[in-house]
């Protein structure tokens, strides 16, 4: 017997009309397992629309149907199923996974349409010895299927390189921490030369918050990746266009996330400080919204921020050196007025300008620029001290929303 079609038919002949009364159950079928596994296995329970879900999903709908046709006709061939079982091994070995959880999932769809089928042999009530060879069939299926798995998952291990994989590490980890230290030498050449990648002239960092689920096998193939630690990232070859960027989409699913600066290699251990910047100022509240930066938010976007944000006893001592003038007045009057000067220095608009970006009436922001001009007099008017004026109260607001 091939091992296409090496499953036995079950002691006792399952009648083939008992096949037909399950086709119509399969489809609420599918859906009841897939939110079995979704919410009792964690490493699947992926967004709806992502890549990893939608494996997920041709599994299920594969492995079901599979077993329907092979219980109306032990004869039938098993290609189609065998091929499913052992991408689903190969899947699990190319996420870095054990096949644990696969494991639980067959033991989840298992039990899933053990209980359908009792319900339907009920409804319609089938003999028992029927309904033992049906459960006599299932556990014969899952044993041939997870046998497929293990031959796909053993698979993927021999065709993976784990040197190649060992030295991409190590060339991670050198270009990120020593940068243009490291660039230049044999050592570090002979090391991208074993991990089989091609010295790029520009670099860019990814980089996402601790216990990000990531789809590795959506990775491009230069990409390097540290998916494990706990500040996970990747190096990305050049610039994120729109198909690297796609790419991301399926890896990161919609983790929050930081696309940084495009930079020369030996400069990536600062564009991935800068992109970690942002990161924690997204969780700071300074950056974005709910407290975490938005998915493959761009680094570029918020440098400014990342500056200012640098140095907070800097900023609180700007703040006592050039907004002293308005340390009289009451809390509420000084913000309104410091707000007022913000957007003024910020945009210099017009008083209606600033009045529509603060929700107020024109003549109100005039009022308020004239005791503002009493209190800071000619650094209004001077380039250089509006300048100053206008990064203090930039931090300061940043400080603020903090």
């Amino acid at each position: 017997m091939t091992a296409e079609s090496s499953l036995a038919p079950p002691m006792t002949a399952v009648p083939p009309h008992f096949a037909e009364l399950m086709w119509p159950e399969m489809p609420s079928v599918i859906q009841e397992v897939i939110r079995a596994i979704r919410s009792q296995v964690p490493a699947y329970d992926r967004p709806d629309e992502s890549a990893y879900l939608q494996i997920t999903r041709l599994g299920v709908e594969t492995l079901v149907r599979g077993f329907i046709t092979w219980v109306a006709d032990p004869s039938a061939p098993t290609v189609e199923r065998n091929a499913t079982a052992r991408a689903l091994g190969h899947f699990e070995a190319v996420e870095g996974r054990a096949l644990d959880e696969l494991n639980a999932a067959f033991r989840i769809a298992l039990r899933v349409c053990w209980h359908r089928t009792a319900e339907v042999a009920w409804r319609d009530q089938i003999p028992a010895e029927v309904i033992a060879a049906m459960a006599e069939a299932m556990i014969k299926f899952i044993d041939e299927v997870s046998e497929q798995t293990v031959i796909g998952y053993r698979s993927a291990q021999a065709q993976a390189d784990l040197a190649r994989k060992d030295a991409r590490t190590a060339l991670l980890t050198a270009i990120l921490q020593r940068g243009r230290a490291v660039t230049g030498d044999s050592g570090f050449r002979a090391l991208a030369l074993a991990a089989d990648w091609v010295v790029p002239a520009q670099v860019t960092p990814v980089v996402v918050g601790p216990g990000t689920k990531f789809t590795r096998s959506a990775l491009d193939p230069d990409v390097l990746a540290d998916t494990d630690s706990h500040q996970p990232c990747l190096l990305i070859p050049g610039k994120v266009g729109t198909a690297r960027l796609s790419m991301l989409s399926a890896v990161l699913e919609d983790a929050p996330s930081v696309v940084g600066c495009t930079v020369p290699t030996g400069q990536a251990p600062d564009a991935l400080r800068w992109a970690r910047r942002v990161l924690a100022l997204g969780e700071a509240r300074m950056i974005g919204e709910n407290g975490a930066v938005a998915p493959l938010t761009r680094c570029d976007d918020h440098l400014v921020t990342v500056l200012l944000a640098s140095d907070p006893s800097m900023t609180r001592y700007l703040a006592a050196c050039h907004l002293a003038p308005f340390s009289d007045l009451t809390s509420g009057s000084r913000q309104r007025l410091l707000d007022t000067l913000r957007e003024w220095v910020t945009s210099r608009g017009s008083a209606v300008e600033v009045a529509d970006r603060l929700g107020i009436h024109p003549q109100t922001v005039r009022y308020r620029l004239r005791l503002i001009e009493e209190l800071v007099g000619e650094q209004m008017q001077d380039p250089t001290a509006r300048f100053v004026l206008e990064l203090t109260l930039r931090a300061a607001h940043l400080q603020r929303r903090r």
